[in-house]
């Protein structure tokens, strides 16, 4: 991401590989919202819709995380401007600008950026040109095919951001040319994670017909192979039985969970209440019945606000200023989840009892 002069220092593509780790991209369908160049920042950006499919495989020491895009930037280090913008250098390469991806897992609490340097000469117009012409005529909606633009087998390098959100970074490892010289007037003001590092890892790109035993065929393509098996196969039987004893095992474990939530709960709240009517004084039943409605009411009014701020920034929250806006959503669920799971068996040990929690609590004071 340099000029000519200094295309000699950055980073080192001839490091050894780091085996643990790969990484498989697939931009072959992106629809951008909000595209549009912020002049006082001077870079272009854009919202990317949520794909049905996952646009990075990352995989570390076996365990893979899926990654969506959901927002993308172009930068350059503003060699054409008056303010001189770093950006992430790669030796031998030479390049105009930067264009970078955030994208998320599903959970939201993870960030994995990729940054493809650019190059502006005077080669045929590609994707990433009808991207840039898009933002020249002021449309702010654009799909765009990014595969082609991606050469297979190229390395990436890659290293964890110092910054608060710890993410991920991977620059790819080639160039890629553009005609349009827009990207000139651009500069490097996103501030998305620390930059140049001198601790980093170099990852192998993935070569056509390495990492997958099949013919290929194009994304949500109905044109899968299958095969068919007679039910009497052995390979039939003993996926029938895994999933069987999967699902008996999940059912004995939910089972289990119910029986406790069912003890440990009210167990909880009618220690909780004892200790609170002990501290505020409330010793006849009806003074803590009083207390137990406001303390119910406080409780509700709590949970309540707190789920309903983890919605309103799961679904209308700014991506910039949460960027792990999912988290919360899913938080916001998990809380009600909980809370009526907590009402239900509330109100059946109610049936079981009528007076209860008062009562149990009335014949604890009357035993110590």
């Amino acid at each position: 991401m340099l000029s000519p002069s200094s295309s000699e220092t950055g980073f080192n593509l001839n490091k050894a590989p780091d085996t643990t780790k790969s990484v498989i991209v697939n931009y072959s369908s992106i629809g951008l919202t909000s595209l549009f160049r912020d002049d006082a920042n001077n870079y272009i950006t854009a919202n990317c819709t949520l794909s049905s499919s996952s646009n990075v495989t990352y995989t570390e020491n076996n365990v893979t995380t899926e990654y969506k895009a959901n927002k993308l930037w172009f930068i350059s280090n503003g060699e054409y401007s008056s303010n001189k913008t770093p950006m992430n250098q790669i030796n031998g390469i030479t390049s105009t600008g930067q264009l970078i991806i955030r994208n998320m897992n599903t959970n939201g609490d993870k960030v994995l950026f990729i940054c493809f340097p650019l190059h502006q000469t005077t080669v045929n117009q590609g994707a990433i040109d009808n991207i840039l012409l898009a933002v020249k005529n002021n449309k702010s909606n654009f799909q765009v095919d990014l595969g082609p633009e991606f050469t297979p087998g190229t390395k990436y390098v890659e290293y964890t951001s110092t910054k608060g959100n710890n993410a991920i970074v991977l620059t790819y490892g080639g160039v890629i040319e553009i005609m349009s010289e827009v990207v000139k007037t651009l500069e490097n003001n996103v501030d998305l994670f620390n930059l140049q590092p001198s601790e980093y890892n170099i990852i192998a790109g993935p070569v056509p017909g390495e990492w997958m035993e099949c013919d290929y065929v194009p994304i949500d393509s109905d044109e899968v192979a299958t095969y068919n098996l007679p039910v009497s196969s052995q390979l039939v039987q003993d996926s029938a039985a895994h999933d069987s004893f999967k699902t008996m095992i999940m059912f004995i474990i939910f089972i289990l969970l119910a029986i406790a939530c069912f003890t440990v709960i009210p167990a909880s709240y009618v220690f909780f209440l004892g200790y609170v009517f002990k501290y505020s004084n409330s010793k006849t039943p009806d003074d803590q019945r009083k207390m137990m409605t406001k303390i119910n009411q406080i409780i509700v009014i709590l949970f309540g606000i707190v789920i309903i701020q983890c919605f309103y920034i799961g679904v209308f929250a700014n991506p910039d200023q949460y960027p792990n806006y999912a988290q919360y959503l899913l938080w916001g669920i998990v809380l009600s989840v909980i809370i009526g799971v907590c009402y239900l068996i509330m109100e059946s040990k109610k049936t079981l009892s009528k007076d209860w929690p008062i009562e149990e609590i009335q014949r604890d004071q009357i035993d110590t």
